[in-house]
């Protein structure tokens, strides 16, 4: 859990870095046009390794847990077992991100233009990005965290997982639901405390690296958790079955 946190919490800063070296720079030819030729296209790989070794070694701790419970994993086992669940898990965040994107872009358009009359999305309060992102969050609430859980629990591909996420009434666990819902509240918390520092500074990097563990720790939570609520239901649901066919 240790290495899956840090990684995240690392993939967090070095994006940040990335995005204010080759976006956001105070200058008319970002830091990518300045570098020499293939940096930039390195460090993109780089970045894109990272991210897929992150995953792999996520989706391995997720679904071990789930089956070995708090039993010590090597990373190599946890890479091997990510694997398997890695390009169903892409398939499936490629397509919420644009349903996510679409949603949050929209609400970011009614709230600063519509509610607060803003017209300029660059002259916005800082708040808004932050509160549409928890608003459209707790909007996809159950696909976000149940169509992976059942992936990973099931051994079920996309679509056969859209067909079956439906099946859990999350939102009936009301325990459930108020620990994931503080856990969001601590993300967003977490997210408005970075967007009011100011960008570069040292207080920047320390809220920053506050947030990336922070979040990493609460997404990584959240996550087992449902995981763990779909392998519950599913034992009760087999536990169920046999029952039934014995009585019968």
């Amino acid at each position: 859990m240790v290495l899956v946190v840090g990684l995240h919490a690392g993939l967090i800063v070095f994006a940040d870095q990335l995005l204010r070296e080759f976006v956001v720079a105070d200058s008319e030819l970002s830091a990518a046009s300045r570098l020499p030729g293939g940096v930039a296209f390195l460090m993109g790989l780089g970045l894109m390794a990272f991210i897929i070794f992150r995953q792999l070694l996520y989706l391995g701790f997720l679904r071990t847990a789930c089956n070995e419970g708090d039993k010590p994993q090597e990373p190599g086992e946890l890479l091997k077992v990510g694997r398997y669940y890695f390009w169903r898990i892409v398939r499936f965040e490629l397509m919420f991100v644009i349903v996510y994107g679409a949603i949050f872009l929209a609400s970011i358009k009614i709230l600063s233009s519509v509610v607060l009359g803003v017209k300029d999305l660059t002259a916005m309060p800082n708040w808004v990005a932050p509160l549409c992102r928890f608003a459209t969050s707790v909007a996809l609430l159950r696909p976000m965290l149940l169509m992976p859980a059942v992936m990973i629990v099931r051994d079920r591909m996309v679509i056969e997982a859209f067909g079956s996420f439906r099946e859990y009434k999350l939102l009936a666990e009301q325990g459930l639901v108020k620990f994931l819902v503080l856990c969001f509240l601590g993300i967003l918390v977490l997210s408005l405390a970075l967007n009011s520092t100011q960008a570069g500074g040292a207080l920047h990097y320390i809220v920053l690296v506050i947030c990336a563990i922070g979040s990493g720790v609460a997404i990584l939570v959240i996550y087992l958790a449902v995981v763990m609520f779909v392998a519950g239901d599913e034992l009760a649901r087999v536990t169920t079955e046999e029952a039934g066919k014995q009585d019968g």
